[in-house]
């Protein structure tokens, strides 16, 4: 048994606008204003109706699928756009920041941190430790050069 009209629209309503209740749904699609929240709760029992919201809400989630490719393409529209636009200030901002991000994906903008150990840093240890007192750990200990640590 296929949907009537009005249960279509009913589909068609509630699929649409997330922020809506399947009572407003039920009202927009023309059902009466009184019996609104029973017809809705009626419909929402259906089981092909269901189907039908289901299958609405997947293709809808299938459109929003968003991969790496779609978003490289609309950068690249971006970038056409501004500049098909013309030269202004809101032209170029919009092609530097597509053109930014283009790069950063490429990774040609890779911040290189360098973190761990270094000769001055362990100095700096050391001698933090002997001012509190304390021996070199038994691992590292100053060699008498000033070099770097030996391991024991």
């Amino acid at each position: 048994m296929s949907l009537t009209k009005k249960q279509q629209l009913f589909v068609m309503e509630f699929t649409a606008d997330p922020n809506i209740g399947k009572t407003e749904a039920a009202m927009r699609a023309g059902f009466s204003k009184s019996r609104a929240q029973v017809t809705a709760c009626e419909l929402m029992k259906n089981p092909e109706i269901q189907r039908e919201i289901d299958c609405k809400l997947t293709k809808k989630l299938d459109k929003l699928e968003v991969t790496q490719e779609s978003v490289l393409k609309e950068l690249q529209a971006i970038i056409e756009a501004a500049k098909e636009a013309g030269a202004g200030h809101w032209q170029m901002q919009a092609r530097l920041k597509a053109t930014e991000l283009l790069g950063k994906h490429l990774k040609m903008f890779t911040d290189k941190v360098d973190f761990g150990p270094n000769d001055a840093l362990m100095e700096l240890l050391l001698e933090g430790r002997k001012r509190a007192g304390l021996a070199a750990p038994p691992i590292i200990q100053a060699l008498p050069d000033g070099g770097e640590g030996s391991v024991q």
